[in-house]
């Protein structure tokens, strides 16, 4: 799980190569920007998709955790459910 985590966050984090537009007569082509811009918003909202979902991963394991460590009578019911 760890090594999906590292993954994703180096992905998330990589200097992506500059975008250049062509220079049209008053400033970049429009439809190229608009484009790019289509483009870097699905990633960054994909990103934060990816992000909630590891936060609440993340969230289960603590929880988990702690109840491995103090199991409380609401968490011995899913873990006797477990037993073979």
């Amino acid at each position: 799980m760890q090594s999906d985590i590292d993954a994703q966050l180096s992905n998330f984090f990589e200097d992506p190569s500059p975008r250049e537009f062509d220079v049209v007569l008053r400033g970049y082509d429009r439809h190229q920007v608009d484009e790019h811009i289509k483009k870097l918003d699905n990633e960054v909202r994909q990103s934060r998709e990816s992000s909630t979902a590891l936060q609440r991963e993340l969230s289960d394991a603590h929880r988990q955790l702690q109840e491995q460590e103090r199991p409380t009578y609401s968490g011995l019911g899913a873990r006797i459910e477990q037993l073979p």
